[in-house]
């Protein structure tokens, strides 16, 4: 009888032991795929689940709820129970020990990369530089039309009406009295774009922070329309930005053009808040979207540049839209 009774210990114990190494395995894959994006309440919550999952497993099963009832198996069960036992956290929280750990080391490892996961979150971002005129918009509205894909056109209505204030009309009109309050508006704004979450796997912007920076801060500074020290607030002002969020692009899509071929563009559509730009400007425009783009003056663009002719017909420049498609929506390198 005793030999018996032992035989049926042995087999009840190591059926616990097989349960027990189920339930931390699975634990564990649950935690070790949960803990780098789920909050501490989460976690909590999907130990919870695991937990009671383990219990409900338990109690389906007729001989396992024989052993863990049986006076025999009672210091087995008590050990068990105290490993399923959540520990109850100052914050009220219930956290395993085991996952505190986890939960703590991950926590380390991800926050010591924290750009490189914030780089990774966001969609694919293509910043469409250009000359006014140069088919910018037209580009974005021929993607928008494919799924996956979210479009950014430049906020004109804002610089255009900020509280009544018509911002882009008094650059126009005074460009050494007003160009330090547009161009600070304008890297908010576009800041604004940058940051906006979105689920869309492709995200298309009408020029950049980037090109604020490198274009026009850079040109109203050598044109003298900036003062020397409002220039340096500007820059500052950027590499703050650069250095604290996530404002990266993955490719620049430069629609080249040149200046006499879009200011006949720009006045054929006569939008009212480019009545007054003169061919001059325009051509100021472009040698600095040159000097950036092609020669990396003052600095190197921050990603691949494809460049597109914008001086074709528009159905030559919807083909050539078409053949750098998976280019442009990251499908392919350049």
């Amino acid at each position: 009888m005793w030999q018996c009774c032992a035989r049926w210990w042995h087999s009840a114990t190591g059926c616990l032991a097989g349960i027990g190494q189920i339930w931390r395995a699975h634990i564990t894959t649950r935690m070790c795929s949960k803990v780098l994006t789920d909050s501490p309440t989460k976690l909590a919550t999907h130990e919870a689940s695991s937990v009671e999952c383990f219990r409900n497993y338990n109690t389906q099963e007729s001989f396992m709820k024989t052993v863990l009832s049986s006076p025999c198996s009672s210091s087995v069960k008590r050990k068990l129970d105290t490993l399923a036992t959540p520990v109850s956290s100052k914050s009220g929280l219930s956290l395993l020990p085991a996952s505190l750990l986890l939960q703590k080391s991950f926590g380390l490892i991800a926050s010591k990369d924290l750009k490189e996961n914030k780089i990774r979150s966001r969609p694919f971002t293509v910043s469409i530089e250009g000359n006014i005129g140069s088919g910018k918009s037209t580009f974005l509205n021929y993607f928008s039309a494919i799924p996956g894909v979210i479009t950014h056109q430049e906020p004109i209505d804002l610089w255009t009406n900020l509280k009544g204030h018509n911002l882009l009309g008094k650059l126009y009109e005074d460009p050494e009295r007003w160009s330090f309050l547009f161009q600070s508006y304008v890297q908010l704004t576009r800041l604004n774009i940058h940051l906006q979450q979105s689920s869309s796997s492709v995200k298309l912007i009408e020029r950049s922070l980037q090109n604020n920076r490198y274009c026009f801060v850079e040109s109203g500074h050598d044109c003298g329309h900036l003062k020397d020290a409002e220039y340096s607030v500007l820059c500052e002002y950027y590499e703050l930005l650069e250095s604290q969020l996530d404002i990266g692009i993955d490719l620049i899509v430069y629609l080249r053009s040149t200046p006499e071929i879009v200011h006949s563009r720009m006045l054929r559509r006569g939008r009212s808040e480019e009545a007054g730009v003169p061919l001059e400007y325009l051509q100021v425009v472009h040698n600095y979207y040159e000097k950036w783009l092609l020669n990396h003056e003052p600095k190197e663009p921050p990603a691949p540049v494809l460049i597109i002719n914008a001086d074709q017909d528009l159905e030559d420049i919807k083909k050539e839209y078409d053949l750098r498609k998976p280019v442009i929506m990251g499908e392919k390198p350049l």
